[in-house]
């Protein structure tokens, strides 16, 4: 009886859809798959669970001095410091200066499809799903991997950090140990495995507490200068060590290294196959009654990790098994404009019905401290 009535209402939906087609009302067919499109891309897109896209006004567009692309100008809190003095004196006059960043436009686009409108009658489903399914999980993982290249840049700018062995930072000694080079912070190597095989030597599974100061973009492995080494970090080669397990001790360095730069901790976001990593955990980890319901329950409508909310995702070509990015709160991180939100836009000429979306995203990262990486650890088969 369910079934039927789902099958008389789709089918009322089609037909309502192709009269407006038939009676030149264009756009206001167009808008009903607008509203169905921008409510599946809330659900397909990671980034906007962690950064709420804003829809900008045209009075509220910024112009750029040097081009015709539009952007928006955020203004940042300015730093300041407080005294103590008598009750006779005063505090220290500063003049500020705000400091401020862009957000740049961009535009996604999905494909170009084409039907007659005499074989979308013969769908018993939801003409709105056929439309949009594909372009939205199109637009979804564009939106997404963009997001990540702008936090991955976000990282790139926030690590300064130099090999403390040596004064101009350079990685040409074979054999050193190195914990901290272009902005990547490593673990720590036990003093009698430096210029040994790396494979089975950590020193430790955590890092140092100058590391979680300074450092926002961590791998769970050793490193040592190699010139003829796999990996290339800012020009110079490296060997990288065994994988270190995810643990409980490497998330809650996440969490502290956001601590200590004095910044409230987000969101984490990891795919859900590292999320699964919790089901390994034992009870002296993360409490017997949570053991008990990833027992019972498994992951389903799991949503947080040590209290800390999680977005997970099956998206591992943008997210690899072995990354976890948390994330400060929004408005301690950055902004997600948009010129337009998702838009589906329909063709008509005689019979042949031709449709697309797109969208005009804008994101910015505003401070770039507020963005954690941990990578490099042993996730699947740990």
């Amino acid at each position: 009886m369910n079934t039927e009535r789902e099958r008389l209402s789709a089918q009322f939906i089609n037909q309502s859809f192709v009269r407006k087609l038939d009676e030149g009302r264009v756009k206001e067919a167009a808008d009903e798959g607008s509203r169905f499109i921008r409510s599946k891309l809330r659900q397909e897109s990671f980034a906007r669970e962690i950064l709420q896209p804003i829809e900008l006004s045209p009075d509220e567009i910024d112009r750029d001095e040097h081009t015709d692309q539009p952007k928006k100008i955020i203004e940042k809190e300015p730093d300041s410091t407080a005294t103590f003095v008598t009750f006779k004196g005063s505090g220290q006059r500063t003049f500020f200066r705000g400091p401020r960043y862009s957000v740049f436009f961009g535009k996604v686009e999905s494909q170009h499809f084409m039907k007659s409108k005499f074989e979308l009658l013969t769908y018993q489903n939801d003409i709105r799903k056929i439309l949009t399914d594909n372009s939205v999980k199109d637009m979804a993982d564009v939106e997404d991997q963009k997001f990540i290249e702008t936090i991955e840049a976000a990282l790139d700018d926030a690590g300064s950090t130099l090999d403390k062995r040596s004064s101009d930072g350079a990685a040409s000694i074979d054999g050193d140990n190195v914990t901290s080079f272009g902005g990547v912070e490593f673990l720590p190597l036990a003093d009698s495995a430096v210029g040994a095989n790396l494979t089975g030597n950590l020193g430790a599974t955590q890092f140092t507490g100058e590391q979680l100061l300074n450092g926002n973009n961590f791998v769970a492995r050793a490193a040592e200068r190699d010139a003829g080494g796999a990996t290339e970090i800012s020009g110079s080669k490296f060997d990288l060590g065994a994988q270190a397990p995810l643990s409980k001790e490497l998330i809650a360095q996440l969490f502290q290294a956001m601590t200590a730069k004095k910044l409230p901790i987000g969101k984490m976001l990891m795919s859900k196959t590292t999320f699964m990593e919790a089901l390994k955990f034992d009870y002296n980890d993360v409490g017997n009654d949570i053991v008990s319901r990833h027992y019972d329950n498994g992951l389903e409508g799991e949503d947080k990790l040590f209290g800390v909310p999680v977005i997970t995702t099956i998206k591992n070509d943008i997210i690899p098994d072995n990354v976890i990015y948390l994330f400060a709160p929004e408005n301690y991180l950055g902004n997600f404009f948009l010129l337009q939100d998702a838009t589906l836009f329909i063709k008509q000429e005689a019979d042949m019905i031709e449709f697309w979306s797109y969208s005009s995203p804008g994101i910015g990262i505003g401070n770039t401290k507020g963005v954690i990486k941990l990578s490099g650890f042993k996730s699947v088969g740990a």
